[in-house]
């Protein structure tokens, strides 16, 4: 799990629970306040892996320990995640809403009539410096939007109880 923000110029990925240990310990190369894009794939890089390269969904998980969340439906999820969170609507990284709850299967995502639009929206939350106006202009198409409840599936919750169904109050 990665959280972004703007430094002025550019958005810079932050992996903040990596102690100084821990990356000592793993030998990462890199400076973990400042991931280098590529070496961590965020949803729309997912999306677009699997649509155009035939990256096998069920690589995109948690951690492989995990049966769920995973695959196609998952990085579906992320990509609708980072879109909100780009329209200063955030969440938490196991929260579903709208076309992520819409496509519960691989066939159903694929199926689903807005590929197209999917598609683009991830080729824009892929960029360092996304297009905010044009974001912001796809966020209000209603697959997009919360609608009072958002499919938790937190690690927190045992997985019988999942997904945890979490009303919002507005």
């Amino acid at each position: 799990v990665v959280g972004e923000y703007w430094d002025g110029e550019r958005w810079v990925l932050v992996d903040a629970q990596m102690s100084p240990a821990f990356v000592k310990n793993l030998n990462i190369p890199f400076n973990v306040l400042d991931v280098p894009r590529d070496q961590f794939i965020v949803g729309g890089d997912a999306w677009l892996m699997i649509r155009e390269q035939s990256a096998d969904p069920e690589k995109f998980c948690v951690t492989p320990e995990m049966e769920q969340p995973r695959g196609t439906q998952y990085v579906l999820s992320h990509v609708v995640q980072d879109i909100a969170g780009l329209n200063k609507a955030e969440c938490l990284c196991w929260d579903e809403w709208g076309l992520s709850v819409d496509t519960t299967t691989e066939e159903s995502v694929f199926a689903h009539a807005q590929l197209g639009l999917i598609d683009e929206v991830a080729e824009l939350t892929r960029a360092n410096n996304p297009d905010l106006v044009e974001l912001q202009r796809l966020y209000q198409h209603e697959v997009f939007q919360f609608h009072g409840t958002i499919n938790c599936w937190s690690p927190a919750v045992p997985f019988e109880q999942m997904p945890l169904k979490v009303t919002l109050a507005g």
